[in-house]
């Protein structure tokens, strides 16, 4: 009946989205500079189309919100990174624009050119790769078209304390991205990456471990190996479309991390589709999460081993974001954790009001809500809040009650600071309150296997941060930063709220202070220097020095004292 039943949801909604013109096309990686450009735009009041707080953006969304850029190039206010920043993209993004009928005049990765054109040795012995002067292939077949690319990531991060052993963590990734379309109606990517770390502290052997924003891991005394994949296939039209896939999501204006649903987490399997109009986009996704340690739905003995089967753990959640008039962006999202059941019909319906349907339900899962707000005022200046309900009583509100479970984030960006071209500042605060992102039932948790899907602060935790990045070329990103992060953690025998793994019980109390228990406070200076060396393959080098409060280190132990990072990572399509 529940393979029924998915079956018949993936038909009725890949029949909505095929009804229409050109497909849709893949998402853009979060990782990505683009976001950060689209930012400085949108600011600018040169990006009308563009709903800022639901990411990852498609390449067609992309596409069509830099349409009046590129036709009012010449007069628009842009600098001229900005400028070769928009070049870049129109060869990037050449498919998307040819069928939004805009000649888009972009040119190639100058340095990817000269290493495959002006190189003899490298154009005799490959002569196919970078053909196109973008993929390292292209295949082309009737209506069939796939791009492919490699994937590689190495880095070393040395730690060097003053209050624990030094250590040197090296974590290397290498794998294949590819996209592409089928026809008219379908569009696909598939991008993976094998990885192994060492030099960090894991299990002896633990063949089925988790840690965090990776999901399950294989330990092997000195070393651990995973995987991490991201795919997806689009059914349907760029204003209404259907997607089944594995990736992440991230819904809200923050900047450090985002209160409801963030990017921390590693991929989840889901089926997400959206609705776009000239002033509205609505988005709906339903995803697959794992519970870590694995919570056991039963167990049986097959003879020579003991079977034990997970308990399954999903959430839903859909999103609103509007813009009411030209200079400011509302988003409003609600989610439902729930689990060791099957697939609820309350939830599946994408219009239905969530909190509601779970209290008809009982009340046994984790439903939250939040809204947003994005403000661009003119001056190149972007101000933003976002408020997240998990639990409340208005009736007891300041008085410290458990029970409140809220967070919010506020922040602003100030573009091209004192009249200097590409120098950006920016600043957030976030504050989460005591228990929130937890649940009286384990499956109900706010996370997937051991990260939360919320902000990384945690329940208990609160976040000061400023930066002030300047890109001086347009391969050339540098940063400065300071971030203040305060949590209070639960003492041995107290619960102050601080842990989203550990509930509230009978035996604590009703009223909680915001960063009560243990005070663990870490100040953070740093300087990022980022160098695109070919078409998204950068060198990154970070200087970090840290300063820790009560800084766990092993059971019942703490320390405070001092650390240094330096940090130094090669990466190609990330």
């Amino acid at each position: 009946m529940k393979h029924r039943l998915w079956g018949m949801i993936v038909f009725g909604l890949l029949v909505l989205g095929v009804s229409g013109g050109m497909a849709q096309s893949p998402s853009f990686s979060l990782d990505h500079w683009v976001y950060s450009f689209l930012d400085r735009l949108k600011a600018k009041h040169l990006l009308p189309a563009l709903f800022p707080n639901t990411k990852p953006y498609t390449r067609y969304q992309i596409a069509k919100a830099l349409v009046p850029v590129i036709q009012n190039s010449q007069a628009a206010d842009l600098t001229r990174v900005e400028r070769q920043q928009l070049a870049f993209l129109q060869y990037e993004l050449r498919e998307e624009f040819d069928r939004l009928g805009v000649e888009a005049s972009g040119s190639e990765d100058s340095h990817l050119r000269f290493l495959t054109r002006r190189v003899p040795l490298v154009r005799r012995i490959f002569p196919f790769f970078f053909a196109n002067g973008r993929d390292l292939a292209e295949i082309s077949s009737g209506d069939f078209r796939l791009f492919l690319n490699p994937v590689f990531h190495l880095h070393s991060r040395r730690r060097d304390y003053d209050y624990r052993p030094d250590r040197t963590i090296v974590r290397e990734r290498h794998g294949i991205w590819f996209w592409g379309w089928w026809g008219k109606w379908v569009q696909f990517y598939f991008h993976f990456r094998d990885g192994t770390e060492w030099g960090g502290e894991y299990p002896a052997y633990n063949p089925n471990w988790s840690f965090e924003r990776v999901g399950l891991a294989n330990a092997r005394g000195r070393l651990v190996f995973f995987d991490e994949t991201q795919s997806g296939i689009y059914v349907g039209r760029p204003d209404r479309w259907v997607m089944l896939g594995r990736e992440r999501n991230r819904w809200g204006p923050g900047r450090t991390g985002a209160l409801a649903l963030s990017d921390w987490a590693t991929a989840y399997d889901q089926l997400k589709m959206q609705f776009a109009w000239k002033k509205v986009l609505y988005t709906w996704v339903m995803g697959v999460l794992k519970s870590y340690p694995p919570i056991a739905a039963r167990t049986y003995e097959t003879g020579t081993t003991t079977r034990i089967v997970h308990a399954s753990k999903f959430f839903v959640g859909h999103r609103l974001e509007f813009a009411p008039v030209s200079w400011a962006v509302v988003g409003l999202h609600e989610l439902v954790v729930w689990g060791e059941r099957g697939l609820e019909i309350g939830y599946l319906n994408p219009l239905n009001f969530y909190w509601s349907a779970e209290h008809n339900l009982g009340d046994q899962d984790n439903a939250v809500m939040g809204l947003d707000v994005t403000l661009y005022p003119g001056w190149k200046l972007k101000l933003y809040g976002e408020i997240f309900l998990d639990d409340l009583q208005t009736g007891r509100l300041g008085t410290g009650y458990y029970g409140n479970k809220w967070a919010f984030l506020v922040g602003g960006s100030r573009y091209d600071l004192f009249g200097l071209a590409n120098l950006d500042l920016h600043g957030e605060w976030v504050r989460i309150r005591p228990f929130v992102y937890s649940h009286r039932f384990p499956i109900n948790i706010y996370k997937h296997f051991t990260s939360t899907l919320g902000h990384w602060a945690g329940p208990n935790g609160e976040v000061v941060d400023m930066a002030l990045r300047w890109q001086p070329r347009r391969r050339l990103f540098l940063q400065g930063n300071w971030q203040l992060y305060r949590h209070g953690a639960n003492r041995p025998g107290e619960n102050a709220g601080g842990d989203m793994n550990q509930p509230h019980t009978i035996n604590d109390p009703l009223y909680v202070r915001f960063l009560g228990g243990i005070l663990e406070e870490t100040q953070t200076t740093g300087l990022e220097m980022r160098y695109e060396i070919l078409r998204n393959a950068f060198l990154t080098f970070a200087l970090q020095w840290i300063s820790r409060k009560n800084d766990p280190i092993g059971e019942e132990m703490r320390g405070s004292g001092k650390e240094v990072q330096v940090f130094l990572g090669v990466s190609w399509n990330e």
